[in-house]
C-alpha cells in the first residue's frame, strides 16, 4: 500500500503498525501506544509531496518516505533520484516529467519559476504544497489520502469559505473542515 490513511492505521492492529514503523526504520515504536504508533507513521508520511520539503531531508529520511509510498529504493540511488521516485508516486499524471535536481533550483525546476508553496491543512494535518494556481477541487482531490479530506469537507481560504471552484492564488492558506455534528 502506497500512503496509509488515518482510518487505515486505526483498523490495524498494534503488531501490523509496529511492523509498519519498523519497516520505515523508526525508532521508539516497540513500547509505544497504537495511536503513538500512527503519530510516528503520519509524521514519516506527512508532507511527502512536497518538494521544498524533500529538498531539506537527508537522503535517509527521503528513503523512510520512499519506503512508506511503496518505492524499492536501490543503495546507488542518490537523494535527487529518490526524490523523483517520491513525487512521481505522488502525481502519476503521465504528461508531468518529474525532474528534480536538487536545492533551490532543484524546487525551481520541479513547480515552475514561481516555488510559491501554500499551505494545506485538514483537521491535525498539514502541509506546504506547490498548489499555486490550482482549483481547490483539484487540490482536495489530489491530497485527499495524504491529509485524510473528507468528501464533504468545506473548503476555507484565507478564513473564509470558498467554493470548490475557487483558484488558489500566492498567499493563500486552504483548510479544509467538516462542520460539528456531522457524521462520517
Amino acid at each position: 500500500m502506497a500512503i496509509y490513511t488515518m482510518e487505515q492505521m486505526e483498523e490495524m492492529n498494534t503488531d501490523q503498525l509496529k511492523q509498519i514503523a519498523k519497516n520505515l526504520d523508526l525508532s521508539g515504536y516497540s513500547k509505544a501506544r497504537k495511536y503513538d504508533i500512527i503519530d510516528m507513521i503520519m509524521e514519516v508520511q506527512g508532507n511527502v509531496i512536497s518538494p521544498d520539503v524533500l529538498a531539506d531531508k537527508t537522503k535517509k529520511e527521503i528513503e523512510k518516505i520512499a519506503r512508506t509510498a511503496g518505492i524499492k529504493v536501490a543503495k546507488a540511488d542518490t537523494k535527487e533520484q529518490i526524490i523523483n521516485q517520491v513525487l512521481a508516486v505522488a502525481d502519476p499524471d503521465p504528461n508531468k516529467v518529474h525532474a528534480f535536481s536538487g536545492g533551490v533550483e532543484g524546487v525551481r525546476d520541479m513547480v515552475g519559476n514561481n516555488p510559491t508553496t501554500i499551505v494545506v491543512s485538514c483537521g491535525a494535518s498539514s502541509g506546504k504544497f506547490p498548489v499555486t494556481g490550482k482549483t481547490v477541487q483539484a487540490v482536495g482531490d489530489f491530497l485527499k489520502e495524504i491529509l485524510n479530506i473528507d468528501a464533504a469537507a468545506n473548503a476555507i481560504v484565507n478564513g473564509e469559505e470558498v467554493q470548490k471552484s475557487y483558484t488558489l492564488a500566492e498567499g493563500d492558506t486552504l483548510e479544509f473542515v467538516k462542520r460539528a455534528g456531522s457524521k462520517g
